[in-house]
């Protein structure tokens, strides 16, 4: 066991946390924790990231670039508190989740906000956790136009634009939407909705269409339509993580033990990501509970397995 436990060091384990060059990405125990926080923007201004606690999505993928370049981490935990964003970035941002959970395990946790833009992007994550109080989901988007026309009349003051192209002068002060350009601003928004949904469903999750309304949810309730697993706290979710990611290290768990580890975090976990030396006989599922509901009320499992504002934002 000294041995095992040595050896594990040597691979990464039970480390201090490490300097990395992305002020948003930390190492902790061979875990690279990015931090998403605030509203996510393409580039915000300082005033944006003083006053607004904004977050750069170039900050992000710098961030996910780094976690995935480096040998010391093995797996990734995006520890999110955000209302959400602008469009322009967020899809980016989640195809770079996507393809690093391809190469290394990547989990996202919340115990604040996790929203729109920053939903968008945890859904591409293996796993998704919140606490009980923190509020998730609020899938759709949304672009809001002023029309200060009455107030400009009031004042005695008359705006005329001159544009080519119906649609060129749309939302232009002082001017009201016509008919069509409501409708190309509504099938724009649809449109990207829709890349959404798809998005947050793509791994496989069972949410229904009724919790894609736009509404945001408790952990509880996320968790009973399927947006996330609920886990008490940070320093448990981060248990979760590490557990899975002890084989990725190299570390071999007993198997006299893959049993005790197998019951913590679900028996899924076990026969979804475990090779073939943890994986526990049928008798042991879960105290005689099939996998399948293990997986129902359990947040620890991937979620392939899990049943089946601005310019325009999240």
């Amino acid at each position: 066991m000294a041995a095992s436990l040595r050896g594990l060091v040597d691979r990464g384990g039970f480390l201090p946390k490490q300097a990395a060059e992305s002020p948003l990405l930390s190492i902790e125990d061979g875990i690279g924790v990015v931090a998403i926080e605030g509203p996510i923007l393409r580039k915000p201004d300082l005033f944006a990231r003083i006053f607004f606690g904004a977050t750069s999505s170039e900050d992000i993928g710098e961030a996910l670039r780094e976690a995935g370049e480096r040998d010391d981490i093995k797996a990734v935990f995006l520890n999110i508190d955000s209302p959400g964003g602008t469009v322009a970035g967020t899809p980016e941002l989640a195809a770079a989740v996507k393809a690093l959970n391809g190469s290394k395990p990547v989990y996202a946790f919340s115990s604040g906000l996790m929203c729109s833009a920053a939903y968008w992007i945890a859904s591409q994550a293996r796993a998704i956790y919140a606490t009980p109080s923190a509020q998730v989901g609020s899938i759709g988007v949304v672009q809001a136009v002023i029309d200060n026309t009455a107030a400009l009349d009031q004042a005695g003051l008359k705006v005329e634009v001159f544009s080519v192209g119906k649609y060129k002068a749309m939302g232009a002060p002082g001017t009201s939407l016509t008919d069509d350009q409501r409708e190309l601003i509504q099938s724009n928004l649809a449109e990207i909705a829709a890349e959404f949904h798809d998005a947050v469903l793509s791994r496989g999750r069972a949410i229904p269409a009724e919790a894609m309304e736009g509404q945001t949810f408790s952990g509880k309730q996320a968790q009973r339509y399927n947006l996330a697993g609920m886990v008490p706290d940070r320093v448990d979710a981060m248990k979760g993580v590490r557990v899975i990611g002890f084989t990725s290290m190299g570390f071999r768990i007993p198997k006299f033990l893959a049993f005790h580890v197998a019951h913590a975090f679900g028996a899924g976990v076990a026969f979804q990501q475990f090779p073939q030396h943890l994986q526990i006989p049928n008798r042991w599922k879960m105290f005689g509970r099939s996998h399948q509901a293990a997986h129902r009320t359990h947040p620890f499992f991937p979620a392939s397995v899990r049943p089946p504002a601005l310019s325009t934002a999240f």
